[in-house]
Order: C-alpha cells, then sequence, then structure tokens
C-alpha cells in the first residue's frame, strides 16, 4: 500500500510540474520603478494583477540599486536596497508571480543628452568614444563589447541584482543596438558586427546561464534581418548583426517584440525554427497586441512561451491595473479564439477583377464568407478556392470549428475602379522600410489598407513625393482620382498638403488638369479626391508633395514620411 501511496504521489507531484511547465507564460514588462518606495507601491497591485492572470514580470533594474561591488554606479539619491528587492521578490511569490529583473546590456546607456552610470563613470568602456557630443545624432550610446573591463563590472552588478531579488533568471536587453561596426567605433570599426554581437551573447550565455545556472532572456530585434521581414530598421536590424542567430545557444529566451498590427510576424516562425523559445512582446496598441498574441498563439508552438505587455513609460503607475492593452490582451488568451481568417492578394485583371485566398492560422478550419457586409455563420458560402471580386464589397470571413467560432470576425473592403490591375510605373522608388506586399502593384489592386500603416497594403517614400504614371486602358474617361493616406504624426507621417494630376498621351509630354490643396486634418487616415473635367487619355500622372513637419509636431522641420494605400481612378 505504501509503494502504491507513493507511487500515486510521485504520478500527481509530476503531473502538477508538468502541467506548470506547459503553462503559457502571461508576463508584464515594467521600467521606472527604481526606488523601495515604487516596489512598495508596485507590491500592493500585485494580487490584482495575478487575478488578471499575470504571473510573470520583468522589471528593468538597471542602475537603479544599491550596488555594493560599485557603488560609483549607483543611479539615484534613493536606489533600491537589498533588502527592498528581497521584499518585493517574496510578495511576487506569494502572489504566484514569477520575478525576472532586467539589466540593459550593450545598448540603452544614454537617453538623450543623460549617459547612463558606466559611461559617464568610465568614459573610456565607450564603443564610441569622444565621438557624438551631448549624444547629438544618435539614438543611443553603447559600451565597448571588445573591452574584457566591462564584464568584469557588469556582471558584478547583475549577479547582485539577481541575488538581491531571488531570480532564476535574467534578463539581459540588447535591443536597438545600432553602433558596432561604426566608424567612430576604433574596436569594432570593419569587423564583422554579427560575430561581435555573437562573441558577447555567448560571454553572458557562459556566466549567466552556464556558470549561474540562471534562464537567460534578451530582445530579438538584432537578430532579426530588417530585409527579410516587412520590418522597420529598429524592429529588425540593418547594421549587419542578424547573422548571430546562428552562432549562440539556441536556450535562450527571445523577447520577440513587435508594436504594430500585421497579418503575419515571421520572426517568431524563424526563431521557432532555429530551435529558440520565444517570448512575443506587445506595446499599447490594442489591436497590436490582440493580433500578436492570436498569430503567435494559433501555431500551437510549445516553445512559444506565451505572451508580454510591455509599458515603456507609457502607462502611469496608478492605472497599470486599467492598462488597455494587457487587459484586452489576457481576455483574447482566455477566449482562446485565436484562429482569425487572413486574405492574401492573388492577382488583378485589367478588366476589373481581382483574386483573393483566404486561409487560417488552422487547415482543418472550415471558413465562411459573405459580401453583403453580414456576419457568417455556418450557413453563409464556405470558401473552397480563391474569390474572384468584380464590385466594389465588404468581405467578412470567419473560421468555424464544427460550429463553434475559432476565431474573431475577419472585414476587408475593395475597391473595385477603372486602375485596378493596370500598369504602373513609381519615379521614386518606395522605401524598402515598411515594404508592401506587392510592390508599386499594391496601389491598382483594390484593397483598402488598415489603420495599421505597417500591414503591407501601404506603399511608403521617405523624404521623397509620390510620383506614380499609370498606363490606362484604351478608351478609359476619367472624371476624379482618391487617394487615402496615413496620418500617424507621431511617427513623422503626414499626409499631402497639395495633389497634381497630370494626362499624357505618349507618356513623356504631361498635362496638367486638376490640383488640390488640402489643409491638415487631424485623423489617422486622410482620403483626398481631386476631381477633374471628364478626360481621355493613355497615361495619367499622380503627383503627391511631401509635407515638411510643421512646427510643434514630433521631427518638425524635417520632411514627412508618405504612406498611400490606393490610387482609385474614376
Amino acid at each position: 500500500m505504501k509503494a502504491l501511496f507513493l507511487s500515486i504521489l510521485y504520478l500527481f507531484l509530476t503531473t502538477a510540474a508538468s502541467a506548470q511547465m506547459d503553462k503559457k507564460w502571461t508576463a508584464l514588462h515594467l521600467l521606472d520603478y527604481s526606488t523601495d518606495a515604487d516596489l512598495d507601491r508596485l507590491s500592493l497591485q500585485l494580487p490584482e494583477l495575478s487575478k488578471k492572470g499575470i504571473n510573470l514580470l520583468i522589471l528593468e533594474v538597471d542602475y537603479n540599486f544599491e550596488f555594493e561591488s560599485h557603488p560609483e554606479l549607483i543611479n539615484g539619491a534613493r536606489p533600491i536596497s537589498a533588502d527592498g528587492a528581497k521584499s518585493f521578490a517574496a510578495s511576487c511569490k506569494k502572489n504566484n508571480i514569477r520575478l525576472i529583473p532586467e539589466f540593459q546590456c550593450i545598448g540603452h546607456q544614454s537617453w538623450k543628452q543623460n549617459t547612463a552610470s558606466l559611461l559617464k563613470k568610465y568614459p573610456e568602456l565607450d564603443l564610441t568614444p569622444g565621438a557624438f557630443p551631448n549624444n547629438d545624432s544618435i539614438y543611443c550610446r553603447e559600451w565597448d563589447i571588445t573591452n574584457p573591463k566591462v564584464n568584469e563590472i557588469v556582471f558584478a552588478l547583475i549577479d547582485e541584482i539577481v541575488a538581491a531579488f531571488d531570480a532564476d533568471g535574467i534578463h539581459l536587453g540588447m535591443d536597438e543596438i545600432f553602433l558596432i561596426g561604426n566608424a567612430k567605433s576604433p574596436a569594432t570599426f570593419g569587423k564583422n558586427p554579427a560575430k561581435l554581437l555573437a562573441i558577447a551573447i555567448n560571454e553572458f550565455h557562459d556566466h549567466f546561464v552556464k556558470e549561474k545556472k540562471l534562464q537567460m532572456m534578451i530582445w530579438g530585434d538584432r537578430l532579426i534581418e530588417a530585409t527579410q521581414f516587412n520590418y522597420g530598421a529598429w524592429e529588425a536590424s540593418a547594421v549587419g548583426t542578424s547573422s548571430a542567430i546562428d552562432m549562440i545557444p539556441n536556450d535562450i529566451v527571445i523577447c520577440d517584440w513587435h508594436y504594430n498590427v500585421r497579418s503575419s510576424y515571421g520572426s517568431i516562425d524563424l526563431f521557432l525554427e532555429k530551435g529558440f523559445k520565444v517570448l512575443p512582446c506587445s506595446y499599447t496598441d490594442v489591436k497590436a497586441a490582440q493580433a500578436l498574441i492570436k498569430y503567435s498563439f494559433a501555431l500551437q508552438n510549445q516553445n512559444m512561451l506565451g505572451h508580454c505587455f510591455t509599458t515603456w513609460g507609457a502607462v502611469k503607475k496608478i492605472e497599470l491595473l486599467d492598462f488597455p492593452a494587457m487587459n484586452e490582451g489576457l481576455n483574447t488568451i482566455t477566449k482562446e479564439k485565436y484562429f482569425d481568417v487572413s486574405a492574401s492578394y492573388v492577382s488583378a485583371k485589367q478588366s476589373g477583377e481581382i483574386a483573393v485566398q483566404l486561409k487560417s492560422g488552422k487547415k482543418e478550419l472550415a471558413i465562411y464568407y459573405t459580401l453583403d457586409g453580414q456576419t457568417p455563420t455556418t450557413h453563409s458560402q464556405k470558401y473552397n478556392m480563391p474569390l474572384a471580386i468584380q464590385k466594389g464589397c465588404t468581405l467578412n470571413a470567419m473560421a468555424y470549428n464544427g460550429e463553434e467560432a475559432a476565431g474573431e470576425l475577419f472585414t476587408e473592403e475593395y475597391f473595385i475602379h477603372k486602375g485596378v490591375g493596370n500598369e504602373i510605373h513609381l519615379v521614386h522608388a518606395p522605401s524598402n522600410k515598411y515594404a508592401s506586399k506587392n510592390g508599386a502593384a499594391t496601389l491598382l489592386n483594390g484593397i483598402s489598407g488598415s489603420a495599421s500603416f505597417s500591414d503591407g497594403e501601404w506603399v511608403s517614400f521617405e523624404g521623397e513625393d509620390l510620383e506614380a504614371i499609370v498606363t490606362l486602358n484604351p478608351n478609359t474617361t476619367l472624371s476624379s482620382i482618391a487617394m487615402t493616406f496615413h496620418n500617424q504624426v507621431n511617427a513623422w507621417i503626414h499626409h499631402p498638403e497639395k495633389i497634381e494630376i497630370y494626362s499624357s498621351d505618349d507618356g513623356k509630354n504631361f498635362k496638367l488638369i486638376a490640383e488640390k490643396t488640402q489643409a491638415k486634418i487631424g485623423k489617422q487616415t486622410v482620403t483626398i479626391t481631386v476631381d477633374f473635367s471628364a478626360t481621355q487619355s493613355k497615361f495619367i500622372k499622380v503627383i503627391a508633395k511631401k509635407t515638411i513637419i510643421p512646427e510643434g509636431f514630433t521631427g518638425e522641420g524635417h520632411p514627412a514620411w508618405i504612406f498611400v494605400d490606393e490610387i482609385r481612378l474614376q
């Protein structure tokens, strides 16, 4: 009987442990909690955070700690004490929240004109010593990864933090690194940035994983090649570091952050294929958080660990429990309806017809759709082959598992106009930082872009006018042209203030037939329509003039980005 009892007890414990290990992480990343008083106030919010479903807290500490090994590097008059850290760690455990501290490594060693403790006290450890006075012309300073004194100092700092917080893991940052290999970096100029970054990561791994037996986490953007995915130069690397992904251990947890709505997040698949454990991370945009959660959870991969909600100081401490992206994201996870339908453009015909393909994240699911604006049910039209769209409509589609919806409603608008499928030439090449799905053809595919400028349906121009020449079908009569522009001013994206329309019979000599000046509109997207007398010509040219960002806006004085989603010819 005793042997049977022990066998049952062992089975129960191992099953419970396995279930705990399989449980998805629901993490919250916080910074600016730099004193014991901050941690005490945060402790009062832990029971409610746990109740909401948060089971992991990543706390960025950096130099805001009462170091004994290097007291000269303490930031602030009232840093976190060892006792304060110990007390907060106990509160986390009491509320079943795993606590992992973060120390930003390599990059983020300054912010604006303020340089962080290490490089302020030891300027000789700067990767670009003496360059960029007042931190002008750079994003953040970085430490010299080739100097052994850096690790000697930093390892001691991080060891103290880990011990004080009684942590079993450490987040080492390493996002948004831009200066490795820079001409102003004597230690790294002319060398392979990927190899240098890999050496640094492996040194961290040797100390914190092999020696200290900690789980190691880093941000993933420097391991993603910017040209491989529809990401920008922040979300991915355009400075030659990405191939480090094949030079580092894959037991490192990659925190893969994406803050915009996308139809897919290919870097998650990339990291999983390489054998890494991945923790996707969102920010303040609710729809973007939900899209990232659905895409990653739908993969149903055991190495996809869960989700992390980042705040980056954008959420006031007293409003943390009401953080919309976190609350709506946790609700999405609880619903477990991850298999939304997505649509992809297949082709367009000059006759005014486009073909659209539908799919869900799970092949076994059935897709039902409508073209009249109604919500599809299992009694609606079932999708079997690409749809031929011949007139403007709203496509609604949902994936079903039997009679139960497996995802949320997908909706997309189509505008079938006289330019659909026609040849288009762009005088100025669009930016590849936010590449569209189908290049210039995106502007004549009849598909309306979403509110996210990075969804692949927007064509972008950085510091250039939009100048497009469309070859028309014979005997085409036009009387108006409409275009929708993004207008996210905090990201330097402004709608143009002037549109010019030209016609030509030979594609060389163009005559101005209409123009329109548009005053500034405070909407996220702006549609500008230019009407003119009915005209027939073989070629039509559309010019949208770039705007110089006005005073009072982010980036004032610089040329604004232009993002356009369709040129609708009527």
